[in-house]
């Protein structure tokens, strides 16, 4: 009884091949088949659908198309189902080559993997992105850091159904005020209290993960909530504004990334930082906040300086960044914004803006650095 279903199966998966490729089914027994290029993307998301059958599609720089099935589905079973597409003829119409190739793995089979990757708790951790690669039928991720721990345990688990390579995690298409998690430095960060600029990145020394943003004290007292374009940025799990000493204040309770924003105050482009640069008189740097931008360039006349400002508290440890140019150094917004350097082409984190314009008045970095956290980079 199945042996007569099997039959039945097969004559009538012949008959289907004959009258949907018509003509060129029997044209192309030693050529191939063709599908005329009006009907390539009609093919293509075919190909996607019947996920079970194919292994994906690609094309050549020669326009040749190569559909990819898996070997339990059958190549007359993979023709069929596409037949409705190389089947058409239109008359003048360019046609392209259609090649199929069998491979072990089908669509539906690599999703399968990929939905367990994205379970792996460990993997998701460093996880940067993963894709289908059709070409070689095969699951390939990315990983931000590729560990003996993450190597043998992908290998485990998905043998060579999965190839891991290193990838940084990319940026989206983002700004200093249209920022998203992990948050990069230099962005906007707003709260009741008004509008200030993260400055850059700590991390714990002990516990490297843990991880704060710098910005001034006087922005927002402890517990205040900060918001980047209305998302959630963090709050103030640190905060100091006392009289004749620091003005700072840190930031967590979300990711953070050891990168910051540069340029204009609408910028959406930026670079790593890659260490510190201490602040000494007669050493150049810019500003860089989220109301002005990146202001180049001052020249620090003075260092531990104490300053009184409006609100009547006196502010000690304050460096004076004096533009060469003779304009604003900083703007209100910029407070708590990154004091920067650039030491042989790489930035580098010199402090915090506390106010003024210019001069401008700036907390050095190792004022700042609470025992067990260090600037991260």
């Amino acid at each position: 009884m199945h042996t007569g279903h099997r039959r039945l199966t097969t004559l009538a998966l012949a008959t289907l091949l004959v009258l949907g490729f018509g003509h060129v089914a029997a044209a192309n027994a030693a050529e191939g088949v063709t599908v005329d290029e009006s009907k390539v993307d009609a093919l293509a998301l075919s190909v996607s659908e019947e996920r079970a059958t194919f292994g994906g599609i690609s094309v050549d720089g020669d326009g040749k198309l190569t559909v990819r099935y898996a070997g339990a589905a059958g190549l007359i079973n993979a023709k069929t189902k596409l037949a409705k597409h190389t089947g058409v003829k239109v008359d003048g119409g360019k046609r392209s080559k259609v090649d199929f190739v069998e491979v072990k793995r089908s669509l539906r089979e690599l999703d399968a993997v990929r939905d367990r990757l994205k379970r792996d708790a460990a993997l998701k951790k460093v996880l940067s992105r993963h894709f289908v690669d059709v070409e070689r039928n095969i699951v390939s991720v990315g990983v931000t850091q590729l560990t003996p721990e993450v190597e043998q345990g992908v290998k485990a688990q998905f043998g060579e159904l999965v190839e891991l390579h290193v990838a940084a995690r990319e940026k989206r298409a983002s700004s200093r005020t249209d920022d998203f998690e992990p948050w990069a430095a230099g962005i906007r960060i707003n709260a009741s209290t008004g509008g200030c600029t993260a400055a850059y990145v700590i991390r714990n020394t002990t516990t490297p993960t843990w991880k704060r943003f710098v910005t001034a004290g006087h922005c927002g007292p402890y517990g205040t909530n900060w918001y980047n374009n209305g998302d959630y940025v963090g709050w103030s799990v640190f905060s100091e504004l006392t009289e004749d000493r620091f003005d700072y204040a840190y930031i967590g309770g979300s990711t953070y990334t050891p990168w910051t924003y540069t340029g204009s105050a609408t910028s959406t482009s930026g670079l790593p930082i890659t260490g510190t640069y201490l602040s000494l008189v007669g050493r150049k740097f810019c500003t860089n906040g989220a109301t002005s931008g990146e202001t180049c360039q001052g020249t620090v006349t003075a260092i531990d300086s104490c300053v009184t400002f409006s609100d009547g508290i006196t502010t000690c440890f304050l460096d004076v960044l004096q533009s060469d140019f003779g304009g604003a150094m900083a703007r209100p917004g910029d407070s708590g914004g990154a004091v920067i350097a650039y030491v042989g082409g790489q930035l580098k984190i010199g402090g915090i803006i506390i106010g003024g314009s210019n001069p401008a008045y700036f907390h050095s970095y190792h004022y700042l650095q609470q025992s067990g956290w260090t600037v991260d980079f």
